[in-house]
């Protein structure tokens, strides 16, 4: 497993990758970072050199892959993999946490979604009635549970889900963060910032955040 510090303005990221993918990408204060970086240590040297059915990519290039996106976002050129050139590998994936990642991925660049919404997408529609209410709160709490579990921080764009009331709410790198992000993206988008940055990606490359 190999280990990246990425600078941005709110603060350093670690990323870390094996032959099976992006492992790890948030921000280093966020909450129980250190446990996870040591349950990813322990999954990529449990996997060893297995057999891959898949091409594997060097971690160098993944996590090239991943510095040049993540400074493509902060500089207000969209998401940090557009074209879904970095293969993932969550450490502590499961169904609904697939499931909910997938449904993540989905929501544009700039636009923000209620947990209802996605545990619709997630968990599907729920009875009428007393037992559909109860449902509707356990699909809310599964797909928050699922999201809360994501340490592929932007790619995985979980702070683009919000409360009923517009609010940021839950999440792991701080609601300070989750609200700088979506104001971020939305500013990005409003002022040309989101399609100068494409352009000036598209002309000379990785552009420096301004």
């Amino acid at each position: 497993l190999q280990w990246l510090t990425i600078s941005t303005p709110l603060g350093p990221m670690r990323a870390a990758a094996d032959l099976r993918g992006l492992r790890v990408l948030d921000f280093e204060d966020r909450r129980n970072m250190d446990r996870h970086c040591q349950l990813a240590e322990s999954v990529s040297a449990a996997a060893g050199p297995a057999r891959l059915v898949f091409r594997p990519a060097a971690p160098v290039a993944t996590l090239r892959l991943v510095a040049e996106g993540v400074e493509r976002y902060f500089a207000g050129a969209g998401e940090v993999d557009p074209a879904g050139e970095v293969r993932l590998a969550p450490v502590n994936v499961t169904a609904v946490r697939r499931r909910a990642g997938a449904a993540l991925r989905q929501i544009p660049y700039a636009q923000c979604q209620s947990y209802t919404l996605q545990a619709d997408a997630v968990c599907g529609p729920v009875r009428r009635g007393a037992g559909g209410v109860r449902e509707a709160s356990n699909h809310v709490r599964a797909v928050a549970a699922a999201n809360a579990a994501n340490y592929l921080s932007l790619i995985i764009p979980c702070h683009r889900v919000i409360g009923r009331n517009g609010q940021p709410v839950g999440y792991g790198g701080g609601v300070q963060r989750k609200r700088w992000l979506n104001a971020f993206e939305q500013e990005a988008v409003t002022t040309g910032l989101f399609a100068d940055g494409l352009a000036r990606t598209d002309a000379a490359g990785l552009e420096q955040p301004t």
